[in-house]
């Protein structure tokens, strides 16, 4: 799983699939119990 911040802000949360085909799970992501919606001053992935 990929996680895409701009700004401290979830931009997409991808799965990495086969390197280059993966799936939108932004939605599901979101969801999850310990899942840091808006990291302090962040920009970046985080895998």
């Amino acid at each position: 799983v990929e996680l895409i911040y701009k700004n401290s802000v979830l931009i997409n949360a991808i799965t990495r699939g086969d390197g280059q085909i993966g799936d939108v799970i932004t939605q599901n992501i979101v969801k999850m119990k310990n899942f840091i919606k808006n990291p302090k001053d962040f920009t970046g992935s985080v895998r």
